[in-house]
């Protein structure tokens, strides 16, 4: 491996890449407000830990969608400070470590510095990386610990060392799984037996502790609540969709079903406001960089990702633009090896750079997150202390948040195994129904069966309905009785 010769040169070209992306997402943070992305799930969870009820949303269960590990970081924090603002500084590191890393694998050429100031132009300024490691900060940090395993395969030939990087990608892939396909870049690198093997194994220890987490509570709780609330069957877990929830079946179909009305086409072809030409310009840029480097590893990570996202994945989940950060820095990377090489290289490295940047500049605009009064119900309709609620639109973790003072829960998928269900919950006799659902199989059910009676219906600040179904007590009723209720094409 050759070595760096580090200089001033080098510390005063990352201070002004610092100093340039610290601007950008700052602005950003100022400007976007609120989180756009499940904000009430991830507020709930700190204030939980924060006042010791412990990683929980729903009837005290543990919590098994989300790993505790960036919740219990932001619960360090006072109260006062928004964890935009760690993630802000875990992603103003992933600048340092992409320039270290393009540094170190490009230390051969004269032009080494160029390749890293390129590649840690595109880290400091790209609108999605901007946008969505301030964001979102699982993201952030499983972005910032991938980059960690990276940095510490190509600088240490160590077996502790690449033990280590195992450590950091394991827990990165468990934070985020789109991150996976990260590894192979750390796998490649460790050219020894034995500091493969020490890689596995360290990646191995997170990846055993969340499998061990998730099965205890799974074989605890016959239902155990997942994505939006969403009540998910015990035993139709396996042993890989318990590490990997979204594989349960009931899962996938719901995400499925929300995607394909929110998400039908993959964002940066086609999003909600039309055809997403600059993502594209962003993606057709990021791809012809790999294919003018030349670097067959870069290459076969990104075709592995992309096929996976567009030909593996069943729920939709990979139609929004977010699940392809992992991309971003493989494509900065292979910016980075073309700015180093020759003349030519150079110049396309740069005209690419330039392209990707205004390619990404459309994700500064944040959309505003709706006010939490706008996704839950008005309160005088909760007259109740426990409610089940329908999945969907931020419910019930939005409520959960709102309404810290009552007990939400979500319902199963579809009707066959609901009575079953309450079995288990005997508590919650009241439903909150929202016309914004993927289950609208089990608002039929609640509509015609005639065990439950529309008690009560009204709309938010933002016009959407709500209805409170409660269970009957007494005979049944002819299906249909009681406060009329719309039905939902979701």
């Amino acid at each position: 491996m050759t070595r760096v010769n580090w200089t001033a040169s080098d510390g005063v070209i990352l201070g002004v890449l610092l100093v340039v992306g610290a601007a950008a997402r700052a602005a950003y943070v100022v400007l976007a407000g609120q989180t756009r992305f499940d904000p009430w799930r991830h507020l709930s969870l700190v204030r939980n830990l924060r006042e010791g009820d412990g990683f929980t949303l729903f009837d005290g269960q543990p919590y098994v969608w989300h790993g505790p590990v960036w919740h219990w970081l932001c619960s360090l924090l006072p109260a006062s400070i928004r964890a935009e603002w760690l993630s802000t500084l875990l992603s103003l590191a992933c600048i340092a470590l992409i320039y270290g890393l393009l540094r170190i694998e490009t230390a051969s050429s004269a032009h080494s510095r160029h390749g890293a100031a390129a590649a840690g132009l595109l880290a400091a300024l790209c609108g999605p990386v901007v946008a969505y490691t301030c964001n979102l900060g699982p993201e952030a940090l499983a972005l910032f610990l991938a980059l960690c395993a990276l940095v510490i395969c190509a600088a240490d030939r160590g077996v502790v060392a690449a033990t280590l990087a195992g450590v950091c990608m394991g827990l990165a892939v468990m934070l985020r799984t789109n991150t996976a396909f990260l590894a192979p870049l750390a796998l490649f690198r460790l050219t020894s037996p034995h500091r493969f093997v020490a890689f596995v194994c360290g990646g191995a220890l997170p990846v055993a502790a969340t499998w061990l987490r998730n099965r205890e509570i799974i074989a605890n709780h016959p239902w155990v609540f997942t994505w939006d609330g969403l009540a998910t069957p015990s035993d139709g877990f396996g042993p890989l969709s318990t590490l990997v929830l979204q594989l349960h079946p009931d899962i996938a179909t719901g995400l499925r079903r929300l995607h394909e009305h929110t998400m039908p086409w993959p964002e940066w072809i086609r999003g909600p406001d039309g055809i997403a030409w600059e993502l594209m310009l962003l993606m057709l840029c990021g791809m012809a960089a790999l294919a003018l480097c030349r670097r067959r590893l870069l290459i076969a990570s990104a075709a592995l990702m992309l096929g996976g996202f567009v030909l593996l994945d069943s729920t939709l989940s990979s139609n929004f633009f977010r699940i392809y950060l992992p991309l971003m820095p493989i494509f900065f990377i292979a910016v980075g090896h073309l700015a180093a090489d020759t003349p030519m290289k150079r110049r396309a490295a740069w005209l690419l750079t330039v392209l990707m940047l205004i390619g990404g500049a459309r994700s500064y605009r944040s959309p505003r997150m709706p006010s939490i009064e706008a996704s839950t119900p008005p309160e005088e309709m909760l007259q109740e202390d426990a409610y089940m609620v329908a999945s969907g639109f931020f419910h019930p973790d939005s409520l959960v948040y709102r309404f810290p003072e009552k007990r939400f829960i979500g319902m199963p998928l579809g009707p066959e195994r609901f009575e079953e269900f309450r079995t288990h919950f005997p508590e919650y006799r009241t439903i909150i129904w929202h016309g914004f659902s993927v289950q609208g199989e089990l608002g039929r059910y609640l509509r015609t069966s005639g065990r439950y009676e529309a008690i009560r219906s009204g709309a938010n600040s933002a016009g959407r309905r709500y209805w409170i179904f409660r269970a009957r007590t007494g005979p049944a009723e002819e299906p249909g009785a009681g406060v009329s209720v719309e039905r939902s094409s979701h």
